[in-house]
């Protein structure tokens, strides 16, 4: 019975001592790599209090999207192309980039279409002295 005791005593004490370890090189790891970050560039990735908004809401959004879209060789096809883009401090829209394909053609429509955009209004955070840089991902339908 004792050497069931202390053999239970001993591993729980190798697992405590384990899991700190572990939790430690984690946060080492993780400070290490945010102080090789340069802040200036990152989005903002809290909930943000405004969030940037297309002139006219999001059904001018759709409008535009609607309006503009040309279909050369895409008319046979039909789904999505997910385009992730940065709404700027500015309210420019930049960094188009496709993260989800539907064909070549297609996907150079859809970024044709987000880099039309005029300026949007753009998000703010904690008040309207401080905008920020904020990530979309946008869907548009073929």
């Amino acid at each position: 019975m004792k050497k069931k005791l202390l053999l239970s005593a001993a591993l729980l004490v190798l697992v405590a001592t384990t899991s700190c370890k572990s939790q430690t090189t984690i946060d080492s790891v993780a400070n290490s790599l945010m102080a090789s970050v340069d802040t200036a560039s990152i989005l903002s990735i809290d909930p943000i209090e405004y969030e940037p908004e297309f002139p006219g809401g999001i059904d001018s959004l759709y409008s535009f999207i609607r309006h503009n879209l040309e279909r050369p060789s895409c008319h046979d096809t039909t789904g999505k192309v997910w385009v992730s883009l940065v709404i700027e401090k500015d309210g420019s829209v930049s960094n188009a980039k496709v993260i989800r394909s539907l064909n070549k053609e297609c996907d150079e429509e859809a970024l044709r279409i987000v880099n039309l955009m005029p300026k949007w209004k753009p998000g703010y955070q904690m008040s309207e002295d401080h905008p920020v840089r904020v990530q979309y991902n946008l869907p548009i339908h073929f």
